[in-house]
């Protein structure tokens, strides 16, 4: 009888999947919408808007899957010698090379170096660009849930992330964005959670993806600094350093002028993106190419003075997600030439915090990313249309500021309180003991499914 009754204290497999996608709706809803909508929009809206015989692709996306091409020869240190136009760590290629090499295998069509009007490998390569742009849906509503949102907090937070998803992986096929993003957003989430080996492997998975992760880690750095010492942050660091070090090793190793170009120059063109004021003060690599890599250190700086205010205050998740958020869209302040996803990963970052404050300033900041999202995608002046991005994104990082220190106090001692009260939706109920150890204060020693999930 005791057996019987511990059995129905953790469901069965079946009732736990259920139990899973039951906390999950908004992510797995918005989802599904945000891969129906894309791959409608690819492929009726030429012949049914417009009345011509083609699909619409991102072009970006295929420099993408030619980089993967290579790496699925074994020409590693060819991607960025081949003309596709990565200037990014090629985590991305590596993850779709197992793709490349099954469409090259199939004899599926590619649409580069020139654009053609049913590339059949977008058939296979459509569904998995927007799949992937959906991810950062899931850490963002698995942060809201861990933080005490309400179920309708957590939906006007994950329409307003899906409205900043939507034309980076469908307009642009930029799906390693949307990877750094859903890198950053778990490992603020474990570290949150004193998970510190998974925090500082997850950021550095995130930097390989995209480098744009390297703005969330003096915040990662300040949360493990404060949590456990020198010793913590050394360790958070190390991890997360070394899948970009070997990375960029290897390819330096391969290709050092090629890899050189790409990492530190950063090529940019205006004549083909949305140039800002910047430009007149961006080094020039040719007639139409400027380097975009010197002026996005400012960035990095902005980023090291969020993480030393971080680890001079409280480290409530308000204030390390308000900080994540300045640090991205400082790299949107200061660019020479932009392009509009660029201001995705501040958005989501911004509204999130905004939500970790409020109902009221959720729903200003959802109508703010929303028209920030639909506004730069319009190719204006620089100045009008630099100056509109500005102030939409002041107004987001406005509408997210923390509260005082005392707050933020209240805000992680209510969040710890009512996890510590919460019952698993899921219905899983462990037991783990966790020793009363000096330097973590605070440590519930009672896990349920939330906190396991």
């Amino acid at each position: 009888m005791a057996h019987a009754t511990q059995r129905r204290r953790v469901l069965p497999g079946g009732r736990l999947v259920v139990g899973a996608v039951a906390t999950r709706v908004w992510p797995l809803s918005l989802a599904a919408a945000m891969m129906a909508t894309g791959l409608s929009f690819s492929f009726l809206w030429a012949p049914v808007v417009h009345g011509q015989h083609s699909w619409v692709y991102p072009g970006d996306i295929w420099s993408t899957v030619r980089d993967a091409q290579f790496v699925s020869w074994g020409g590693f240190g060819a991607v960025y010698g081949d003309g596709a136009g990565l200037v990014a760590l090629p985590g991305l290629p590596i993850l779709l090379a197992p793709v490349a090499w099954l469409c090259g295998s199939l004899g599926l069509g590619f649409a580069f170096p020139y654009p053609v009007p049913h590339p059949t490998a977008w058939l296979v390569v459509g569904p998995v660009t927007f799949g992937l742009g959906t991810l950062p849906l899931f850490p963002l509503d698995a942060l809201a849930r861990w933080a005490g949102l309400g179920r309708l907090r957590r939906g006007v937070l994950a329409v307003a992330a899906t409205t900043a998803l939507w034309p980076t992986a469908v307009l642009w096929g930029h799906p390693e964005d949307a990877l750094a993003v859903a890198g950053i957003l778990w490992a603020l989430l474990q570290a949150f959670q004193r998970r510190w080996t998974r925090a500082g492997w997850l950021c550095g998975a995130a930097m390989c993806a995209q480098p744009l992760a390297a703005l969330a880690f003096p915040v990662l750095a300040a949360l493990a600094l404060r949590d456990g010492g020198w010793r913590r942050a050394a360790a958070v660091s190390a991890r997360a350093a070394l899948f970009p070090v070997v990375l960029a090793a290897l390819l330096f190793a391969g290709a050092p002028t090629a890899t050189a170009k790409a990492l530190l120059d950063q090529p940019n063109y205006p004549t083909v993106d949305w140039p800002t004021p910047w430009l007149a003060w961006a080094p020039r690599l040719g007639h139409s190419t400027v380097a975009a890599g010197p002026e996005r250190l400012v960035a990095v700086v902005v980023s090291f003075a969020m993480g030393l205010w971080v680890y001079r205050g409280d480290t409530g998740p308000h204030r390390a997600m308000w900080a994540v958020g300045i640090a991205l869209a400082a790299r949107c302040l200061f660019e020479s030439v932009m392009v509009p996803y660029y201001v995705m990963p501040a958005v989501i970052a911004l509204v999130l915090a905004a939500a970790l404050s409020s109902t009221g300033r959720l729903a200003w900041s959802l109508a703010a990313g929303t028209f920030l999202a639909v506004y730069s995608e319009w190719h204006y002046a620089p100045w009008p249309w630099y100056s509109e991005v500005v102030l939409l994104l002041g107004c987001l990082a406005w509408l997210g500021r923390p509260a005082s220190s005392g707050a933020n106090r209240a805000e992680i001692d209510e969040i710890e309180q009512s996890r510590d009260a919460s019952t698993p939706p899921s219905g899983l109920d462990v037991e783990v003991p966790i020793p009363d150890t000096p330097g973590t204060p605070g440590v519930p020693s009672r896990l349920t499914g939330a906190d396991l999930g």
